[in-house]
């Protein structure tokens, strides 16, 4: 028996998009800021609130698989 292919829809790239363009503007915000007022705190705050947003993330996909899991 031949194994399954994993699934590609469009959600899956669209969910990774909507979560990635933000991070990444609010990284490029920060790398501004920091460079004109020569800290880094504003930078720090950026992959604080990065991380934030991860943990958030990978909370609700487990709550969404949770829901939907047979048991």
């Amino acid at each position: 028996m031949l194994a399954s292919r994993p699934r590609f829809t469009i959600r899956w790239l669209m969910i990774r998009i909507a979560i990635l363009a933000p991070i990444f503007a609010l990284l490029a915000s920060a790398e501004r800021d920091s460079r004109a007022s020569r800290c880094g705190t504003s930078i720090v705050s950026a992959i604080l609130l990065l991380m934030i947003m991860t943990v958030v993330y990978m909370l609700a996909r487990l709550l969404i698989w949770a829901t939907r899991h047979p048991s």
